[in-house]
């Protein structure tokens, strides 16, 4: 395995099991096939939906992050990049206004700003 020496989520959710119960709704799912498609996961993963929460992972996993993210979007709670920005000072969130969910990856604002923070010498322990 290659280890990753930083990481960008742009406009990503960090709860999954948020993400599946808005689909859920959208596609009209009632309670008992909400439940049996959590339980595939288990089935699936081995491990429950509970268990894939970003914010929580990188908590103990200190690798440099950017989050970036808009208020305006309509898809993934702007919540999501709270949580992951709350992992610790390793976290960098980065809000970008009028983006909405699908304009924000091919902003060139955020595309330099990702490049930038990929480039930049790594700080702290992570640079040994």
């Amino acid at each position: 395995a290659l280890p990753a020496a930083r990481l960008v989520t742009i406009a990503s959710p960090s709860v999954l099991g948020d993400i599946f119960e808005r689909f859920g709704e959208v596609v009209g799912l009632g309670a008992r096939s909400q439940a049996a498609m959590n339980s595939q996961v288990l089935r699936v993963a081995g491990r429950p939906l509970s268990a894939y929460q970003s914010g929580e992972l990188l908590m103990r996993m200190p690798i440099e992050t950017l989050v970036v993210h808009a208020h305006d979007d309509r898809e993934v709670s702007p919540r999501h990049a709270e949580l992951v920005a709350k992992a610790g000072p390793h976290v960098r969130l980065e809000w970008r206004e009028g983006l909405g969910h699908r304009r924000i990856i091919s902003d060139a604002g955020v595309v330099n700003s990702v490049v930038d923070f990929l480039s930049a010498p790594l700080a702290g322990r992570l640079a040994a």
